[in-house]
């Protein structure tokens, strides 16, 4: 979304100030740190993957690997708009890899565990893209849902929405 657009708010560039994390404590084998869940990535709650965003930040942080090459995550129970706190420890370290645990608690509450393995900038597969995409308008010749909203008279329902420059081949009006 560009600034000058009447529906935005904030730009998806503000994930990594929504995902910082704080070390407390730590050295390379285990970490705490602590976040906080910001209310700009609401659905019904803190989005799912925005959550696990901020468990990637802290696995890279403790590692200092600049890459991430896997995650797994649980979600054990709903995270709250509310600071977190995230224990991280080496599962595994090689010279261009590094395994890592990562749990993520509120209130002694367990929300997120997450095994992430991070790599070295220069390490991971080429990956090879088609030539040529589908056959559609280019997005600048389309309207966002966020004006197709504005001309229903409605607008997003969460946040989490607005950092999406949205733009539909096909809309339906009444769903």
């Amino acid at each position: 979304a560009r600034a000058d657009e009447p529906h935005y708010r904030r730009s998806v560039a503000d994930l990594e100030r929504d995902t910082a994390v704080v070390l407390d404590t730590g050295d390379e084998q285990q970490s705490t740190f602590t976040a906080e869940v910001s209310e700009e990535w609401a659905i019904w709650g803190p989005m799912g993957g925005y959550i696990a965003s901020i468990a990637l930040r802290a696995a890279g942080e403790h590692c200092g690997r600049n890459r991430p090459a896997s995650i797994n995550t649980s979600f054990l129970a709903a995270a709250q708009f509310a600071p977190v706190r995230i224990r991280t420890e080496t599962l595994r370290s090689t010279r261009v890899a590094t395994c890592v645990r990562v749990v993520m608690t509120q209130n002694d509450r367990p929300v997120l565990e997450a095994t992430v393995w991070g790599t070295d900038a220069n390490v991971g597969l080429d990956h090879h893209t088609a030539r040529r995409g589908p056959d559609v308008p280019h997005h600048s010749a389309l309207t966002s849902a966020a004006d197709l909203l504005a001309a229903q008279g409605e607008s997003w329902t969460h946040p989490f929405w607005e950092r999406l420059d949205y733009r539909p081949v096909e809309w339906i009006d009444d769903w």
